[in-house]
């Protein structure tokens, strides 16, 4: 502890002396040498100290004086590393923003060799908003501009996640056919972490047309050459990929053995995240062998720190699993407040990510955790349903909803919010039909299923 109260202090000290010299060069006016101090206390905060909002306002001042100084390229390279900054904590409407803003930048001042990326990085966005049609756009603009480009192999990133587009859609053909072709430049150019990238999206989309043993070989192929090259992420990635597809065929001991290895991995790839999303889907092999109660205490170390790290896009899976096992349990209060705990981040993350965007479409995109959610909540109240359990699915439903009308939850929420209509029209969730009337009735009717009686 000794050791990290020294390493934080000394860096509060950094901190200090950079203020220190963007005082004194404030006081002599605008200049390059004042936004660059702005930069470099931006990325301290954000990759150091973890300090969002401070770190935004620096970039956004780094910004400002730049183009005050007339500096177009450096003014469009920060502005497209902010766009970067606003991703990774999931703000894809202020990413979307400042790229629109780089990008007319970038073409009023004939920057060619950056369009490209640009382009290339507003497709990564329209992609993880799950705004198919406008990330494919967004590629294929990149492709064109790919040869101007700064950045070398440009046109096969776009290529790639192109691809991948494509395999989220569900056009399989054509996804195969951009995933192979990238993969042969790959080879040809000796890129072990794009091959082992493009091998386990390659996979998957072989397990969606159903061509197993042409899955396992591409992800079997994958963990070798992350095996020998130390990569140790993409490794921990691609055997997830593999337990997955034992997973899904009713094998969960095979499962587990593979989440095993991917979580030995993540931990050596010192990937938070990566680790968190292994021990979920370890969570679930134990769940189906009947053995969770021996894996629950790092089921819930994993939880609470995806919690203190910010990580809310696990930590919703993970309360959303810790719902569902409270309530196989028979334990409504308790699956009702983890269901409530999901929904609530769920709907943040949601609000938070469309608060910019300009119609219901790009609305509808960012609101996959909340269908997420609403969907393993209906899947649980059936199941109850299904197993004779109907007394639980109303004590589930009657906690729930109280609590949800109680909190006001939607009041700020701008695209529908009907608890079940949301499910069926964002999600797709077609609930039985006798649970599906049971919750429009209550709703419909404003009341809890208590009120009802």
């Amino acid at each position: 502890m000794a050791h990290k109260l020294k390493g934080q202090a000394r860096i509060r000290d950094l901190v200090r002396a950079i203020k220190n010299v963007k005082t004194r060069l404030a006081k002599r006016g605008t200049s390059l040498m004042l936004a660059k101090v702005y930069g470099a206390l931006g990325d301290i905060y954000i990759k150091v100290l973890e300090r969002e909002r401070v770190a935004v306002a620096c970039f956004r001042r780094e910004i400002t004086l730049l183009d005050e100084l007339g500096r177009e390229r450096e003014l469009v390279t920060a502005q497209i590393d902010l766009g970067g900054v606003f991703e990774g904590s999931g703000r894809y409407a202020d990413a979307l923003a400042i790229t629109g803003e780089a990008l007319k930048a970038a073409h009023d001042h004939n920057l060619s060799d950056i369009i490209g990326t640009i382009l290339y990085n507003r497709g990564n966005y329209y992609a993880e908003l799950d705004l198919y049609s406008q990330a494919e756009a967004s590629y294929r603009e990149a492709e064109k501009h790919a040869p101007d480009s700064s950045h070398a192999n440009l046109l096969y990133m776009a290529r790639h996640n192109l691809g991948e587009v494509f395999r989220r859609q569900g056009r399989l053909d054509e996804a195969i056919e951009f995933l192979k072709g990238v993969l042969s430049h790959e080879r040809e150019s000796n890129d072990p972490s794009g091959i082992v990238h493009t091998l386990n999206n390659l996979g998957l989309a072989y397990d969606e047309m159903e061509r197993e043993a042409e899955a396992l070989s591409c992800w079997h192929e994958a963990v070798s050459i992350s095996r020998l090259h130390s990569l140790k992420r993409d490794e921990a990635n691609t055997l997830i990929s593999i337990g997955n597809f034992y997973l899904m065929r009713d094998q969960p001991g095979e499962a587990k053995g593979y989440f095993k290895q991917a979580l030995s991995a993540a931990r050596a790839a010192d990937d938070t995240d990566m680790e968190e999303g292994c021990v979920l889907s370890l969570a679930q092999a134990h769940r189906e062998l009947g053995t969770f109660e021996s894996f629950q205490e790092e089921f819930k170390r994993a939880a609470e720190r995806a919690d203190e790290l910010g990580h809310y896009e696990n930590l919703i899976k993970f309360l959303t699993m810790a719902g569902e096992i409270n309530l196989n349990e028979g334990e409504s209060e308790t699956a009702a407040e983890m269901f409530e705990q999901a929904l609530m981040f769920a709907f943040w993350r949601a609000v938070e990510a469309t608060k910019q965007l300009a119609d219901a479409e790009e609305r509808h995109g960012a609101s996959g955790q909340v269908g997420y959610v609403i969907g393993r909540i209906t899947a649980s109240i059936e199941d109850c349903v299904v197993g004779d359990k109907a007394d639980v699915a109303q004590s589930i439903l009657r906690s729930l909803l109280d609590r949800l009308r109680l909190k006001n939850y939607f009041d700020d929420v701008e695209f529908p919010i009907n608890f079940l209509s949301y499910a069926l029209e964002y999600a797709e969730i077609r609930p039985t039909e006798p649970i599906r009337k049971f919750i429009i009735d209550r709703l419909d009717a404003g009341k809890s299923p208590e009120d009802q009686k």
